[in-house]
């Protein structure tokens, strides 16, 4: 049991890593981290205390430990460590944040660098990063637009009415806000997108994706915001959002 879940722990970081890195959302260069993890918090099943040592630094986390002495208890259960982490995720420095990607690894990402476990890699697109990492935390091939991200709730569309063609998820409906994406477009999308993103459909141009895949060149050029809105095309399938295209 305890080595399905190790590898599943190191195909989630893998994969992750392979996307951050085609993306050129962080550098290839790998360095180890910058501080040593204590004994106690080293080897396999303890990668969330490993994330929150280096969401912390070593004196918050020694606090947190000895006045949460079960933390490292040997039968303290995944679950019951995995929700006091999620719990204490609200209260992180302003741009940093942990992810548990596919309920499966623990990692820490700050503005500087992306951490997972002993090694980090410095950040060259933080937001493109996060979106990422959120989109494999859902432990599902599920996009989210800007605001269902912001609020941290699911992006999800209930069955459309007959005639009519959803434009927007529930979320932005209700609150009669634009429902956007963001890329890299990662997974499936709850409404049917745009194949070019909204600065480009001004402009009556294609979008292109070069070295980044965070905006297109043309956004990138002339630092405009790139976002994708669902497309108003009838039911025509503008994005194959059964792939990832960048």
């Amino acid at each position: 049991m305890a080595e399905d879940a190790m590898i599943l722990a190191r195909r989630a970081s893998d994969d992750a890593l392979s996307k951050l890195q085609n993306g050129n959302l962080i550098s290839r260069r790998k360095k180890n981290v910058s501080d040593r993890y204590p004994p106690e918090i080293c080897g396999i099943g303890k990668c969330g205390l490993r994330s929150l040592f280096n969401a912390l630094g070593r004196l918050a986390f020694q606090q947190k430990v000895s006045s949460n002495y079960w933390l490292l208890h040997e039968d303290t259960s995944s679950s019951k460590l995995d929700a006091y982490i999620y719990s204490l995720r609200s209260s992180l420095p302003f741009g940093s944040s942990m992810y548990y990607l596919r309920n499966h690894h623990w990692i820490f990402i700050t503005q500087t660098y992306f951490i997972d476990d002993s090694h980090r890699w410095k950040i060259q697109d933080f937001s493109g990063a996060n979106l990422v990492l959120s989109a494999m935390e859902e432990d599902q091939s599920q996009m989210k637009c800007v605001e269902c991200i912001r609020l941290c709730k699911p992006c999800t569309v209930s069955p459309r009415k007959s005639g009519f063609k959803n434009k927007k998820c529930d979320g932005c409906t209700e609150s009669k806000l634009d429902c956007l994406f963001c890329p890299p477009l990662v997974g499936l999308s709850p409404v049917v997108l745009a194949k070019s993103c909204t600065e480009c459909q001004k402009a009556h141009q294609s979008c292109v994706f070069g070295t980044s895949s965070s905006q297109c060149s043309r956004c990138s050029k002339n630092a405009y915001s790139c976002f994708f809105a669902p497309s108003r095309q009838g039911s025509r399938q503008d994005h194959n959002s059964s792939t990832e295209k960048w």
